[in-house]
């Protein structure tokens, strides 16, 4: 007769199985198999085999060791067997690498296990939701950027010991971001010269686009130039783009800006005259382009029906009489506003209010006038251009 012993199990960390309570009697020898196994003993024709268990067999889930006596003489074999379960290792995979954008959340979607008690761990500062699934999702935590781990933990499956863990890293990078100027206003025969800015994504790069037929100079810097056309005069706007090209996961960032582009003003106080001393003059020759107020000027001290229309009457005085000539100026700015007899709304470049007033038509330079705040009574210069 034999026996093969008790029905066992085997974790598959341990490696193999040394039956220890097989019997036998009356036989002339004995020999162990696994007749449906596709694993391997040692010392197979004794009471106490080792048998280590192929990947079917794990696979199965169990093998059936079988042991047979032979009779002595003309008595038949017998046989017997037991069943070795098997527990193989926990296997965890936390799925391939990955990015993201700042600011969006992540879900894996390539993790696998051959156990359901799993939980996941992060070396990040963010959330883990779903911690239980093959399938969480990390919010990264605000303002996170960088590499952080997500690993995929098993516990081991009773009554076996074995844990495993498996990591992937995701690749947060940072949001590029692009500033360009507040819009800006010149005159026409004057340059501008930008100030971007970009930040973010350290391997982000950066481009320039315009839709004027300038000349744009320096764009492989954050400083360019650009000079005006005729045509961008005669459009009176110019748009600049300023783009962020992301070099990782993120979207590229673009800021832009208009660059408002006015027209000088054109005089003519028309051609020299002569007159007789007692008559008047009426200024009927001159011309104004590409303004909106004027203003005649006499270098005498005779008087004008009108200094700020185009065609008044000037009246010489006695001294101008007596010099026998007099030098009259005709200046004109763009003010729009002005001419259609609107009060002309001009921002503090210091403080922002709308409280502010003209000076002088003459400021720092041609295109410019003296403006002061009624607010913070700081003086400051605003174009006299029309956009």
């Amino acid at each position: 007769s034999v026996n093969a012993g008790l029905d066992a199990t085997l974790c598959e960390e341990i490696g193999s199985y040394t039956i220890p309570d097989a019997q036998e009697s009356n036989t002339s020898s004995i020999q162990w198999s696994a007749p449906a196994g596709d694993g391997t003993f040692v010392n197979d024709t004794s009471l106490t085999p080792t048998y280590t268990p192929g990947q079917n067999d794990y696979i199965n889930g169990f093998v059936e060791l079988e042991i047979t006596g032979f009779g002595l003489q003309a008595c038949p074999s017998v046989t017997d067997s037991m069943i070795l379960t098997l527990i193989p290792n926990a296997i965890v995979d936390a799925g391939p690498d990955s990015f993201i954008c700042e600011g969006e959340t992540f879900t894996i979607s390539g993790a696998s296990s051959n156990t359901n008690d799993i939980f996941w761990t992060t070396t990040g500062l963010g959330t883990i939701t779903g911690i239980n699934t093959l399938t969480p999702t990390y919010t990264p935590a605000t303002g996170e950027i960088g590499t952080i781990l997500l690993t995929l933990n098993s516990n081991a499956i009773p009554p076996c010991l074995n844990e495993e863990t498996s990591s992937m890293s995701l690749t947060i990078d940072a949001q590029p971001i692009s500033e360009i100027d507040e819009d800006a206003t010149i005159c026409e025969d004057e340059t501008y010269t930008f100030s971007g800015t970009i930040s973010g994504d350290p391997s982000t790069t950066f481009s320039w686009s315009t839709t004027g037929s300038g000349n744009f100079v320096n764009t492989n810097t954050l400083t360019p130039t650009y000079t005006p056309s005729d045509g961008d005069a005669t459009l009176g706007v110019v748009e600049f783009s300023l783009t962020a090209v992301s070099g990782g996961s993120c979207p590229d960032d673009v800021s832009t800006m208009s660059l408002f582009i006015n027209k000088l003003p054109v005089v003519d106080a028309g051609v020299d005259v002569a007159i007789c001393e007692l008559d008047s003059y009426t200024l009927s020759d001159a011309t104004v382009t590409n303004s909106s107020s004027l203003t005649w000027i006499s270098a005498g001290t005779g008087t004008f029906s009108n200094p700020n229309i185009l065609n008044p009457t000037y009246t010489p005085s006695q001294a101008d009489i007596d010099n026998g000539s007099v030098l009259l100026t005709l200046e004109a700015d763009a003010d729009k506003d002005a001419l259609l007899g609107n009060k002309r709304i001009v921002k503090c470049t210091n403080c922002g209010s709308q409280n502010t007033k003209l000076v002088s038509q003459f400021g720092s330079t041609a295109c410019k006038a003296l403006f002061q705040c009624e607010d913070c009574q700081e003086p400051f210069d605003y174009f006299k251009c029309l956009k």
